[in-house]
């Protein structure tokens, strides 16, 4: 009992973080956010069907074969994430466990920051490193879903921190953790071997270069995976073409054409062919992705459109101000560590670098770069506190966070919501043909059925023993049927009897025929018109959704009456 006690007076602040740091990736998250995107949807149902059956949805896909790069039909998308999923079915239902597993291994990572700062840095800015992980925007978002980016991050930092404290031949054990880390994200790939051979580096001259035999062999296993990768994807002529077309080169069509129209616009001279080909234009492109992935508007004020918090950046404005103060520090005070960390930040940008011909930017490509970034806000933070030789400006820095955390806590919880983002709308579909019940055909006429039919199955939580056969046959034969539902093309669409719901990008068919509508709480329009209903009828319906509580995004939970009074409008167009 005394030890207990004594670990828990002397790592008080750690864990009041870890509190802190669990409370906001827990809090909520059935109703936060309200629905989940697309990679999400594939990875939880497939894994449903794993844990069910141990094959893919179509039964074509054998989950071990990842590990060599055979993926699910038509799904080229990290090997892990589906393994990692498989735990919380046992325990969860498919909706509350979804993303259970994700903000934990969130969690695990701000731990993983604290002795990987600790071990570099000290105890001091250990902590405030987890502290301000705890609290980083992108860390909450992320840690909130179940993308590949929360793994990822974890057994990348992981990684480091083993091969700083492994010696002799506990070395090798990195292997298994580096292993994860591959498996974790397809985005990362690119830049795992150089990840590797980097701080492989880093530590063979931090232990006064000793343990070569033992880096060289983590480093020539890193070296075949990625070799071995490379070749499994060239021999696959559809995944080739898939992941190839993605890389951003000189030889891309777009560079080309850039060119052709470049060349047009301009009046003939002997400059043209020096300043308008195709490596100034490759050149350019990727100085102007350069400048708009570091753009300060970008990563402390509104994001991109996958972080669709939109009125909020990735980091805090005050971030900034102690990110050059880390900087500043860390290279006049720890010269090796500031040339390690600056060459793990470049490298982190690489994938979003060299990702398409776009410009646009899209935050899961940089996801190691958010801790990178953290540590060195919190050197700055502490050397400032240092400088200063009182408690007085950590108190005001503690205060100056605690208050754009809670703006940020306003925008995601109380904004973010409504903003409907990952087609919430089917969640609301799903719960409504739930209260509907099984007694009458009950027909969606969507002109995406098979999206849509996936979605339903997620938020109906239909899959079990006994339908897994028969939703594998509806994807199969391209039947979007389950039970008393059919999912089917807007050209169909016949109102005349059963309950019949129509979405609205089918146009306006039956607009004019009595209906009422699942609204959008953006604009109080209309998403699906429904026709026969028995569900709502007696119940005072709105014209536009009014007076919606953060409550009812728990919308499982919600009761007829409750439901029908925040999500269904009578006269939405």
């Amino acid at each position: 009992m005394k030890k207990i006690l004594r670990f828990l007076i002397n790592n008080f602040y750690l864990l009041s973080i870890i509190v802190l740091g669990s409370v906001l990736r827990f809090l909520w998250l059935d109703k936060v956010p309200p629905a989940i995107g697309g990679d999400e949807l594939v990875y939880i149902l497939t894994a449903k069907f794993v844990f069910l059956r141990w094959t893919d949805i179509l039964g074509t896909w054998n989950p071990l074969s990842v590990f060599i790069f055979h993926y699910p039909f038509d799904q080229f998308q990290a090997e892990l994430p589906y393994f990692l999923l498989l735990s919380i079915f046992k325990f969860l239902p498919i909706v509350a466990g979804a993303k259970f597993a994700y903000s934990l291994i969130s969690i695990f990572t701000i731990i993983i920051i604290y002795f990987l700062t600790k071990e570099l840095f000290g105890k001091k800015t250990a902590l405030i490193a987890s502290f301000v992980a705890a609290i980083n925007p992108w860390f909450i978002f992320i840690g909130r879903t179940a993308y590949e980016s929360v793994p990822a991050t974890f057994f990348y930092l992981f990684s480091i921190y083993f091969l700083l404290k492994a010696k002799n031949w506990k070395i090798l054990w990195s292997i298994p953790i580096l292993a994860l880390a591959f498996y974790s994200y397809i985005g990362t790939k690119l830049i795992f071997f150089p990840f590797v051979l980097m701080v492989l580096l880093f530590v063979f001259y931090r232990n006064k270069k000793r343990f070569l035999k033992q880096y060289l062999t983590v480093g020539l296993f890193s070296l075949a995976l990625v070799v071995f990768f490379f070749f499994t994807i060239k021999s696959n002529p559809s995944l080739s073409s898939s992941r190839t077309s993605n890389i951003f080169s000189v030889n891309n069509p777009e560079i080309s054409q850039m060119v052709d129209k470049e060349r047009k616009a301009t009046i003939n001279n002997c400059l043209v062919p020096i300043f308008e080909n195709k490596l100034t234009a490759f050149s350019g492109q990727l100085i102007t992705k350069v400048f708009t992935t570091l753009s300060s508007n970008y990563l402390f004020l509104e994001g991109d459109n996958f972080y669709s918090v939109y009125s909020h950046g990735l980091f805090y404005p005050i971030d900034a101000i102690f990110l050059l103060f880390g900087l500043l520090f860390i290279f006049a005070k720890e010269r090796k560590n500031f040339y390690f960390f600056f060459s793990l930040i470049i490298l982190s940008l690489v994938p979003q670098f060299f990702y398409t011909f776009s410009e646009a930017n899209f935050t899961p490509h940089i996801v190691l770069f958010f801790p990178f970034l953290i540590i060195l806000i919190a050197y700055g933070i502490a050397n400032i506190s240092q400088l200063t030789k009182g408690k007085i400006i950590l108190v005001l820095i503690v205060v100056a966070y605690g208050i754009s955390l809670a703006n940020f806590i306003n925008i995601y919880f109380y904004q973010y919501p409504l903003r409907e983002t990952f087609d919430f709308r089917i969640r609301l579909l799903a719960k409504y043909i739930e209260l509907a019940g099984n007694s009458e055909k009950i027909s969606i006429y969507n002109p995406r059925s098979a999206d849509t039919f996936m979605k339903y199955i997620f938020y109906a939580d239909s899959i079990n023993k006994n339908s897994a056969d028969k939703i594998s046959s509806a994807l199969k034969n391209n039947r979007y049927i389950l039970g008393n539902v059919v999912f089917t093309d807007c050209n169909k669409f016949d109102f005349s009897k059963n309950v019949s719901i129509l979405d609205y990008s089918c146009g306006d068919y039956g607009s004019n025929v009595k209906h009422i509508s699942i609204a959008n709480l953006s604009d109080g329009f209309g998403t699906f018109r429904i026709y026969n209903d028995k569900v709502c009828k007696g119940i005072g319906l709105d014209p536009f959704p009014m007076n919606i509580k953060l409550s009812n995004f728990s919308v499982e939970n919600l009761s007829r009456e409750d439901f029908c009074k925040a999500y269904i409008t009578s006269n939405s167009n």
